[in-house]
């Protein structure tokens, strides 16, 4: 069996609206899930986030436990640091 691939037929897709407002609110409740994960309380996080969070590369399944990525850790400090004060001297 031969399949034949033409790159001309490729479908490039952009974000729509609601796939960024989806990446927001994942992006504001990712310290919480981290807070679940880290008590043992993934349960608390919700099936379709954990699958979008995947998706997202956030978090992953390792050895049957959820935990967060090097992306994932990446958003957090992100957060961090746009949550942190800043100091005017």
């Amino acid at each position: 069996m031969v399949i034949w691939w033409d790159f001309r037929e490729t479908l490039i897709t952009t974000p729509s609206r609601s796939d960024a407002l989806n990446r927001d609110t994942l992006r504001d409740g990712l310290p919480h899930a981290v807070q679940c994960l880290k008590s043992h309380r993934a349960s608390l996080i919700g099936d379709d986030c954990i699958d979008d969070y995947v998706a997202l590369d956030w978090l992953e399944w390792r050895g049957g436990h959820l935990q967060l990525t090097v992306v994932g850790q990446n958003i957090c400090r992100q957060i961090t640091l746009s949550s942190a004060p800043v100091n005017d001297a």
